[in-house]
């Protein structure tokens, strides 16, 4: 099974990856600079040990090399200098931990390890400790101690770790969420073809059918031949308006198609819309009320052809799916913003479609038998929020439903 499909095997993967980082990034940052300190210290241990002997052991060594702690001994293991950074600390109060090293350095043995904090108790205190012997042809002539403090080092590993996890999931979180937005997107696009394919096929079939027939002198009989001949003009058409669909919503996805905001006349806007459907309204037997108050709005701040295209779209749903008799109504609610509702008493739509009807394709199994491409209220939606503005619904079913469109006033 692929890694990018399987959440476990990913977020293993993902952990993983988060480990070897932290791994490589605390040997950068603590251990490689620790490990580079090991020369220094020698070098280190030779001045002070020149300088003790000479009696000119300089005060700013401890403080100029950032040493918390300095001690120095002869070959008998006798103490011949001192330096600890806490001034109510004596050298007894560290005997027992220089005790375990201090022989096997006068022996000649290098030590360079990292212990806990002696005054300190806490695993968050650390101390860098070499022991070097000094030597003269062969003989060890004494043993130079250097403690430091390693707070800051183990400062900085906890500030980046702490920097670097955030950095890390945030990351993982931001590549995640573009993964599954690009999954989403083809997804989308997969089954935007498949859509089209299927609702190109049949009418495609059906025109390939009829053509057949008429071609192979099949039909006979001039009436059916009209008949044959219409249905291919009506399956043409169809095509033909879904495929300008089809371009429109393209277009208005892409960002293609924008539209520019200016004052409109209320009055222009839906006498437009009372002019072209009153008539269609009659014809179908279908009644169509108008709020009179739609004429007396104050100017809108939008785009009238933006605005008529989205109630085109929705008066011409109310007339597919409204039966005659029924009637629609073209209503508005006064406000900031104003609303402009398309109300009708048709089916209504089930509720488990209603959060779909907005998709492309989408058609309720209810109302699947009637013409259309499933992409009107898809273009509506999107031209509403060219205008940034909000296009809803609300349906019950059997009683009918209602569509609000926002239009903000100048």
């Amino acid at each position: 099974m692929p890694i990018r499909n399987n959440r476990f095997l990913r977020g293993l993967f993902l952990f993983l990856l988060y480990l070897a980082g932290a791994i490589i990034s605390f040997f950068f940052i603590a251990i490689l600079p620790i490990l580079g300190k090991e020369t220094a210290d020698i070098r280190h241990a030779e001045t002070v040990w020149d300088e003790t002997i000479s009696g000119e052991i300089s005060e700013s060594v401890p403080w100029r090399n950032q040493y918390s702690r300095i001690f120095v001994f002869d070959r008998e293991g006798k103490l011949l200098y001192w330096y600890i950074a806490e001034p109510e600390r004596t050298p007894e109060d560290l005997e027992k931990y220089l005790e375990k090293w201090r022989s096997n350095v006068l022996k000649g043995k290098k030590i360079f390890t990292v212990t806990g904090d002696q005054f300190r108790k806490n695993f968050l205190y650390l101390w860098l400790t070499s022991g070097t012997p000094i030597s003269d042809n062969g003989s060890v002539l004494g043993a130079v101690f250097l403690i430091q403090d390693i707070q800051i080092i183990q400062n900085a590993v906890i500030y980046f770790l702490l920097l670097y996890t955030v950095g890390f999931w945030a990351c993982a979180l931001f590549i995640h969420r573009y993964q599954r937005r690009k999954q989403q997107l083809e997804d989308a696009q997969r089954q935007y073809i498949d859509n089209i394919t299927h609702q190109l096929k049949n009418p495609i079939a059906t025109i390939s059918a009829l053509t057949e027939s008429l071609s192979d002198g099949m039909v006979t009989d001039p009436a059916k031949q009209q008949m044959y001949y219409g249905r291919i003009l009506n399956e043409t058409q169809n095509q033909t308006h879904m495929i300008k669909e089809i371009l429109e919503l393209s277009r208005l996805q892409s960002g293609e198609k924008q539209f520019q905001k200016s004052a409109v006349d209320p009055k222009e806007l839906f006498g437009r819309i009372v002019d072209r459907y009153s008539a269609i309204f009659e014809y179908s037997e279908l009644t169509f009320e108008v709020d009179e108050e739609l004429f007396s709005l104050p100017k809108l701040h939008t785009n009238e052809e933006a605005v008529y295209q989205i109630l085109e779209i929705l008066l011409d749903n109310a007339l597919k799916y409204v039966q005659s008799g029924g009637t629609v109504r073209l209503l508005c609610q006064q406000g900031d913003p104003i609303n402009i509702m398309v109300s009708d008493n048709g089916p209504g739509i089930p509720e488990k479609d209603q959060q779909h009807i907005f998709e492309r394709f989408y058609r309720s199994s209810e109302q699947s038998e009637k013409n259309g491409s499933g992409l009107g209220l898809a273009i509506a939606i999107e031209i509403a929020g060219k205008l940034k503005e909000d296009l809803s619904v609300k349906s019950t079913p059997g009683s009918g439903t209602d569509f609000y469109l926002t239009i903000h006033a100048e």
